[in-house]
C-alpha cells in the first residue's frame, strides 16, 4: 500500500533516507523528547560531573525540567547529538593545577618533612588490590563541544 502511494505520487519508489530526509518532523537523537533547553541541561551536567552515570542525567534532568526520558536517549544524545562524539574515556590522571604555586609550596613542605623519617624503621605492606575498586566508574566523560 504504502510503495503504491509513492509510486502514484512521484512515479518511483523512494529510497528510505530520502523519505527520512525529507520529512517535517524533527529529525536526530533526542529531536522528538529533548529540546534545546533540555539539551543544555544535559550539556551542563556533563561539564559539572564527566563520570555521571546516564541514570543520574535522566535523575536530574527530570529535576529541572520535569521530563522523563529513557536513559538509551542521552546515549544516542552524547554519541551523536553534538558536534563531537562524548563517549566515555580514562581521564588525565596528571591534574591541571599541579604545578601551582601554592601546590610547589605543599610538595616542598612534604619532602622536607619526609627527610626527617628514619627509613630504616619503614615497612611497607603487600601490594594487593583494592577493595570496592568497582563500586565507581573511573572513566569520565568527554565535553563534546570542547573535547576535553
Amino acid at each position: 500500500v504504502k510503495i503504491e502511494k509513492e509510486l502514484y505520487s512521484f512515479g518511483t519508489a523512494l529510497h528510505p533516507s530520502d523519505v527520512r530526509r525529507n520529512r517535517n518532523a524533527p529529525i536526530g537523537p533526542g529531536a522528538l523528547t529533548l529540546d534545546c533547553y533540555d539539551k543544555f541541561i544535559i550539556l551542563q551536567l556533563c561539564i559539572e560531573e564527566p563520570s555521571r552515570s546516564l541514570k543520574s542525567y535522566r535523575d536530574w534532568l527530570y529535576h529541572f525540567t520535569g521530563k522523563i526520558v529513557d536513559r538509551s536517549t542521552i546515549r544516542r544524545l552524547f554519541h551523536s547529538g553534538f558536534v563531537y562524539k562524548a563517549s566515555l574515556v580514562k581521564p588525565n590522571l596528571v591534574p591541571y593545577d599541579k604545578f601551582r604555586p601554592d601546590n610547589i609550596v605543599k610538595a616542598d613542605k612534604y619532602i622536607r618533612m619526609i627527610k626527617l623519617l628514619n627509613f630504616k624503621r619503614l615497612v611497607f605492606g603487600d601490594e594487593k588490590l583494592l577493595k570496592g575498586q568497582e563500586l565507581y566508574n573511573r572513566k569520565a566523560r568527554i565535553n563534546p563541544m570542547t573535547l576535553f
